[in-house]
């Protein structure tokens, strides 16, 4: 120290008590202890929730006595759930889901709700009486039914080619895709001219309708031809005048039957009738 120079003084708290030798070093050492203490307590807890835990089950589209006893065999609780449940993919009586879903992991003796289908839904036949083919059959595909057979069977009643009644009745609950078979109109049985009307699904009656422009008529007049099989088929009546090409008539008819219809036309027109895949009539106009 040169002369002169004051030698500094430190302030030392006179309660400090400075560590014994060698403790100092010792406490990353207790540090670390303690931190391994921790992890193997808490690896104990782990693994005493692990043996109390399980799997449930993947049991999609089994059989539900299957499904049972296979939540049953995982320590789980199965329960089936309330309500019908309709599928279009999973087969009656097979497991549409449970909840909790397969492949979770959960305590066990856990309740697991299993939910069976009933098979494809079910549709209700509608009331088609009166309507024509086309409409009919539209009527019954948008009620989730299948067309099944066309009945033919004369009837005063009913106009040729509207529907006489349906087979399973109206109101009755199918299975969804059940076909259903359809009574169809051949007009009376006394072998007389039967009229024709217009298809209402075709739109004719609309005011933009090229009848609404015609100036002239021509009737249709015919006896339907016989065919090898002797069976109903379709009648297609095409005229193609001023306004263009369109599908005048079209309906179920049987051989031999007599038929009459007025169409309406402007200027030049053509008339094709086909009856099945023979043509009967194509006349200028």
């Amino acid at each position: 120290m040169n002369k002169g120079e004051k030698k500094e003084v430190k302030n030392i708290d006179p309660g400090f008590v400075p560590p014994p030798a060698g403790v100092s070093c010792l406490l990353p050492i207790l540090t670390l202890s303690a931190l391994i203490i921790i992890v193997l307590i808490c690896a104990h807890m782990w693994q005493r929730n692990l043996i109390g835990s399980t799997t449930v089950p993947d049991v999609k589209g089994m059989e539900a006595e299957k499904a049972e006893q296979m939540i049953r065999d995982a320590n789980l609780v199965p329960v089936i759930a309330d309500g019908v449940h309709f599928n279009d993919d999973i087969a009656d009586g097979c497991v549409i889901s449970t909840e909790p879903e397969g492949k979770r992991t959960v305590k066990q003796g856990r309740i697991v709700r299993i939910m069976v289908s009933k098979g494809i839904g079910s549709a209700k036949v509608p009331e088609i009486k009166g309507l024509t083919l086309r409409q009919a059959s539209k009527k019954i595909t948008d009620a989730g039914l299948l067309v099944g057979e066309i009945i033919n069977e004369h009837n005063g009643e009913f106009d040729i080619d509207h529907v006489i009644s349906v087979d399973p009745k109206p109101g009755t609950l199918l299975e969804k895709n059940t076909k259903v078979d359809i009574i169809l109109s051949m007009g009376p049985k006394d072998g007389g001219m039967s009229s024709l009307k217009p298809d209402e699904g075709f739109g004719l009656n609309s005011s933009d309708n090229p009848l609404s422009k015609k100036s002239k008529e021509y009737g249709v007049n015919l006896t339907l031809p016989h065919t090898v099989s002797m069976k109903a088929d379709n009648l297609k009546i095409v005229v193609t005048d001023a306004n263009g090409e369109r599908v005048e008539y079209e309906g179920f008819h049987n051989p031999g039957e007599k038929i009459s219809y007025n169409i309406g036309y402007a200027g030049k027109a053509r008339v094709v009738v086909t009856f099945g895949e023979t043509k009967i009539l194509d006349k200028g106009l």
